[in-house]
């Protein structure tokens, strides 16, 4: 599919899922915030553009038709839904164990802490400072807050050294043990415990879908598993030329 049709099918999910209307964006914003997403995601074989908008599809899904998903108060549908889109923009191939031993820029600027996941999330704000592209302008201080700090949490938690602490959080509870939906008459403890339940079911959410290409059907999961294999094999073309252990 065109970067165009990708760009169409964000927006479409987006609308048909009633999330335009709770943070009164209009739908060109949206156009041009989803265009320019795309447009900064490398061509790399594996974490391009086509699984930026896989993972998206993914969640979109999840927001759509099961029953956590549909539980989910739009604001934070929104802010997952951005997430995903955004998750994994600028990647350029190699993963953090690389960029943390060969000591590259984002790896001395986030301090080793999730380095790739930082800066995903660091260019999903910067473009949204181009013009035409806030995708907040139209929330209060109080939405956009708890907007970026949602979107912070899901994207630096797609980093693969939270993914044990993330299976252990679910082998502790059922999933229908999550409380998300707020009817609005919750007292400050039960609507904060609502929240957390809503941010930890993203969280393992959107990992999941991040990784989730084994669970489709066998000959699309070769198709992706290819991909990533291609892209690793360079990664230890590139260690061995540099001397990485």
């Amino acid at each position: 599919h065109s970067r165009h049709e990708l760009v169409l099918c964000t927006v479409q999910m987006f609308d048909s899922l009633g999330l335009l209307e709770t943070v009164r964006l209009p739908e060109e914003m949206l156009f041009n915030f989803a265009n320019a997403v795309f447009g900064a995601y490398n061509l790399v074989p594996y974490h391009n553009a086509w699984h930026g908008f896989n993972v998206l599809q993914g969640c979109y899904v999840f927001c759509s038709t099961m029953e956590q998903g549909k539980a989910l108060p739009k604001p934070a549908q929104f802010a997952m839904l951005i997430s995903a889109l955004c998750h994994d923009i600028n990647h350029d191939g190699v993963n953090t164990a690389f960029h943390v031993a060969a000591e590259s820029e984002i790896a001395l600027l986030y301090n080793d802490l999730s380095p790739l996941e930082n800066m995903h999330t660091r260019r999903a704000f910067e473009l949204m400072q181009n013009d035409g592209c806030d995708v907040f302008a139209n929330m209060t201080p109080p939405e956009k807050s708890d907007a970026r700090s949602s979107i912070v949490q899901m994207i630096i938690g797609t980093d693969m050294k939270f993914h044990n602490d993330k299976v252990a959080k679910l082998q502790s509870r059922k999933a229908g043990q999550f409380d998300v939906s707020i009817v609005g008459d919750e007292d400050d403890q039960a609507l904060k415990s609502k929240k957390e339940d809503a941010q930890t079911l993203m969280d393992v959410v959107l990992h999941g879908v991040d990784i989730g290409h084994p669970t489709f059907e066998w000959e699309e999961e070769c198709r992706w598993a290819r991909l990533v294999n291609t892209e690793m094999v360079a990664q230890v073309s590139r260690e061995e030329a540099l001397r990485l252990p």
